[in-house]
């Protein structure tokens, strides 16, 4: 007997398989066929897979910081809105504001006022004047 044989048909029902499947799926059978682009598409999609990964830790980590802290969020809120009801405001007194004419008079009274202590002080400057002649 011949051992080519032996080894021949399955050989061929190997590569038979592969064909028929390759036929059946013509993307692979191309990235096989060039495989430098085939090479630089797996780097883009594993660059492509590892930013996705990434963002989804980043988003992970912001959830679980914003879980953690809204209980001292709600905590400081009730807080301070327990604060906001004892600490009622008090309202400024009302100051009325006067009108012109009683400024005007507010101002001749304090002018009258001045006269009289300058009139006064004028007084005494002629009085400490008089005891200094001889």
């Amino acid at each position: 007997m011949n051992p080519s044989i032996f080894t021949a048909a399955p050989q061929r029902a190997i590569v038979t398989t592969i064909q028929t499947w390759m036929e059946a799926h013509p993307l692979i059978a191309w990235l096989l066929t060039h495989p430098v682009i085939s090479l630089g598409l797996v780097l883009v999609i594993v660059v492509l897979l590892r930013g996705l990964l990434g963002a989804i830790a980043r988003l992970t980590e912001h959830i679980w910081i914003a879980v953690l802290r809204a209980p001292m969020q709600l905590a400081s809120w009730l807080f301070g809105a327990v604060l906001r009801l004892f600490h009622q405001p008090v309202p400024p007194p009302q100051v009325e504001t006067p009108t012109q004419q009683q400024r005007l008079a507010l101002l001749l009274d304090r002018l009258e006022a001045l006269k009289q202590e300058q009139d006064e002080l004028l007084r005494e400057v002629r009085a400490v004047i008089e005891l200094d002649e001889p």
